[in-house]
């Protein structure tokens, strides 16, 4: 590997499917189990709340069991709009299409950048079979769904799952995976399942939507994650959830 090689994957942060995450506040949590809302939501017209741990323990419903070790999770806590059904709210987890384009703040570049060149929705776990959109009755069924994605950071198309673990009226859990392993030039920097993100989103009792991502980075390959990166990639996926342009705001951190 040469030296500008190196470089580079030491610049890359980790590798969201946008999706997914600075007041960092949550203490060192034994066991995180990111499938219920266990973190403060911020008051309405206040900026997301981010919390950051390393080297703690992810378990849960939604995750694999028994709990598994977390080099680094990041949790990203906001208010969506009242006026978003669940439907509408389904379907934009399942707007594949829509993410291409999405920008973030790149602390590397200190400016805005694209974070995903292009994405869409495929039949299968076969790059080739693109397909339309989920519709929300696919996303609110629970079955496992396969998109990919072009990362401006990586290599190539990455491929990834969602599935909605908790579909009800309101009450959604949605869990993201990498199911490729990602990889830049011929470096591998992420296995298949070494990315995962589980955003929860329940109606509060003002009737707005309180969401809590969680992004979590399995490896111990922690000299090639930007903490910084993952906290605006969090909010860019944020944003596009509530149907908002990713620098619809300033950078949570630079």
């Amino acid at each position: 590997m040469t030296s500008l090689q190196l470089r580079r994957i030491r610049r890359v942060a980790s590798l969201w499917p946008c999706s997914l995450l600075l007041g960092i506040g949550l203490a060192h949590a034994e066991i995180l189990d990111p499938c219920r809302g266990n973190v403060a939501i911020p008051g309405p017209g206040d900026p997301p709340r981010v919390s950051v741990l390393r080297d703690n323990q992810i378990g849960g419903e939604c995750v694999p069991s028994p709990p598994s070790p977390a080099a680094l999770t990041v949790i990203l806590s906001g208010r969506l709009p009242a006026s978003i059904t669940t439907d509408q709210l389904a379907s934009q987890f399942g707007a594949m299409s829509v993410m291409s384009g999405l920008v973030y703040w790149s602390v590397s570049d200190q400016n805005w950048r694209t974070l995903v060149e292009a994405a869409y929705a495929l039949e299968d776990n076969v790059r080739t079979s693109k397909r339309p959109d989920f519709s929300s009755e696919e996303i609110l069924s629970g079955q496992t769904l396969f998109f990919t994605q072009d990362d401006t950071r990586s290599t190539g198309f990455n491929i990834y799952t969602i599935t909605a673990r908790v579909t009800e009226p309101d009450r959604l859990v949605v869990v993201i995976r990498n199911e490729s392993p990602i990889k830049l030039s011929f470096v591998t920097l992420f296995e298949p399942g070494a990315l995962v993100s589980v955003h929860h989103v329940e109606r509060g009792d003002g009737g707005d939507w309180h969401y809590q991502g969680v992004s979590v980075v399995r490896d111990d390959m922690t000299w090639a994650t930007n903490e910084k990166s993952l906290v605006n990639r969090a909010v860019a996926y944020f944003r596009f959830l509530a149907g908002r342009p990713g620098d619809d705001g300033p950078p949570l951190a630079r």
